[in-house]
């Protein structure tokens, strides 16, 4: 699972190229990132969702949920 997290992460920062329009980008960032976060593993995960979902990247904008995965990030 750790190479899907920083498959996600390479993809968000744009070291990897990908044939797609941003949006679908944005949502195989968000599903990759959710992927790891709900292992409950990898904190870094965890913040990254929570980010897709604070910003609203390839994910309906939900504060509520994403301070959820905050906080599991800081447990």
């Amino acid at each position: 699972m750790r190479a899907k997290y920083f498959k996600a992460y390479y993809i968000h920062k744009k070291y990897i190229k990908l044939d797609i329009d941003d949006t679908k980008r944005d949502q195989l960032i968000a599903k990759l990132f959710k992927e790891v976060a709900d292992l409950d593993e990898y904190p870094e995960a965890q913040i990254r969702y929570g980010y897709c979902l604070y910003k609203g990247i390839g994910v309906k904008k939900n504060l509520k949920e994403a301070l959820e995965y905050y906080t599991k990030a800081a447990e």
